[in-house]
C-alpha cells in the first residue's frame, strides 16, 4: 500500500513528458508565447538615435544625445544604471537638467537609476524607454589655441541585475529491475540553446550515483555548462551593482540554485562550490546533486528539473563625435 501511494504521489507532481518547458519543445508543447519569451540572448540592448549624437558638432554649443532602451531578456531589470560619459570631460560636459523624461534624474557621478520590464505575455518584445540629454561644448582652446577639430567619444555603460530561469525535464532511474524497454524515459543529456537572457545553460550531463545502506538509492548528480552569449561582462551577483558600471569588482560569478520540483524549495540540489560558477573564457560548469536520493521502488520516471542563475551585467558603447572650431 505505501508503495501505491508512493507511486500515485510521484505521478501527481511530476511531469510525464520527455523535452523541456519555459520555451523548449516537449510533447505537450509549450505555448507560443512561452517560447518567444524564454528564447534568445539578449537582455538589456541599447542605441544611440540616428544624428542625436551628430558626427559632428561645433564648439561652445550644444551636442544633443538620443538613448532608447530595450530589456530583450525575460528578466526585469530593477535599480539598474546608466553611465553617460566621455573621453574628454574638458570638452563635453554634461547637461544634467535637461534629462528628459523628467521622471529620471542624474545622480552626481553621471548615472541615471531605471527599472525596464522584460518580456511577457502582454509584451512579447520587452519593455523600451526613450532617453534624451545634452551635452555643453566648451571651446576648442581648453585644450589648444591652434586646434581646429577634436575627436570625442560619448559612451554609454549600463550595469543591471538579472536572472536566468531554466526549466527541462529530466529522466530519473531509481534503479528499479524494470527492463530498459519498459522504462517510462532514458537518462541523457541534454543540449540548450537560449532562454531569454544574456547568460544561459547550454548543456546539462545527467547520470544517478547509487548509494548503498539499509535501503537502495540512487543520486541524481547534474552537471551543468554556464556559457555568457552576449558581449558583455558578468559580475558577481552580490555586489555593488552601481560600482560595476566604472569600478573593477568581482567578476564572471554567477550564483546558481536548483531543484526537482515545480515548486520553490522542494527538492533542492546541493551544489559544488557553494553554488557559486567561475567563467573562464565565458564557460563554466558547476555539479549539482539532489543528496536525500530515491528510493529504487520508485521506479524510473521524468521530473522537473528548475535551474535559476543570478548574476550583474555590464556592457559599454560609444560613438565618436568631432568638436569643430567656430569661424571668425
Amino acid at each position: 500500500m505505501k508503495t501505491i501511494i508512493l507511486a500515485l504521489t510521484v505521478l501527481l507532481l511530476i511531469s510525464g513528458c520527455s523535452g523541456g518547458f519555459l520555451g523548449k519543445s516537449s510533447n505537450d508543447a509549450a505555448s507560443v508565447t512561452t517560447e518567444k519569451i524564454y528564447k534568445g540572448k539578449e537582455g538589456l540592448t541599447w542605441k544611440f538615435f540616428e544624428n542625436a549624437p551628430p558626427d559632428e558638432v561645433y564648439e561652445n554649443g550644444i551636442l544633443p544625445v538620443g538613448i532608447r532602451l530595450f530589456n530583450k531578456g525575460a528578466s526585469d531589470i530593477k535599480n539598474g544604471y546608466l553611465l553617460v560619459w566621455t573621453d574628454n570631460n574638458q570638452i563635453l560636459k554634461l547637461d544634467q537638467d535637461s534629462l528628459i523624461p523628467k521622471g529620471l534624474s542624474f545622480t552626481d557621478d553621471g548615472m541615471i537609476k531605471f527599472d525596464l520590464n522584460g518580456k511577457n505575455a502582454e509584451f512579447q518584445e520587452g519593455g523600451s524607454e526613450i532617453l534624451t540629454f545634452n551635452f555643453k561644448t566648451e571651446k576648442l582652446s581648453v585644450i589648444s589655441p591652434t586646434a581646429k577639430e577634436l575627436p570625442v567619444k560619448v559612451k554609454v555603460t549600463y550595469c543591471h541585475k538579472y536572472q536566468t530561469i531554466v526549466g527541462e525535464t529530466v529522466c530519473i532511474d531509481a534503479g528499479s529491475e524494470q527492463k530498459v524497454r519498459d522504462k517510462s524515459c532514458k537518462v541523457e543529456n541534454l543540449n540548450l540553446d537560449s532562454q531569454g537572457a544574456p547568460v544561459a545553460v547550454t548543456k546539462i550531463e545527467s547520470e544517478m550515483i547509487p548509494i548503498g545502506g539499509s535501503s537502495s538509492k540512487v543520486i541524481p548528480r547534474f552537471t551543468i555548462l554556464v556559457q555568457n552569449l552576449d558581449q558583455g561582462i558578468v559580475v558577481k551577483d552580490d555586489v555593488d551593482i552601481k560600482d560595476s558600471c566604472s569600478k573593477t569588482v568581482i567578476r564572471d560569478k554567477i550564483k546558481v540554485v536548483a531543484r526537482l520540483s515545480n515548486e520553490d524549495g522542494k527538492n533542492m540540489l546541493k551544489c559544488s562550490n557553494g553554488g557559486i560558477v567561475t567563467l573562464e573564457e565565458n564557460k563554466g560548469t558547476i555539479v549539482c546533486s539532489y543528496e536525500e536520493g530515491f528510493d529504487e521502488n520508485m521506479g524510473t520516471f521524468s521530473a522537473p528539473l528548475y535551474i535559476t542563475l543570478d548574476y550583474g551585467y555590464t556592457k559599454t558603447g560609444w560613438k565618436e563625435v568631432k568638436i569643430k572650431k567656430l569661424g571668425k
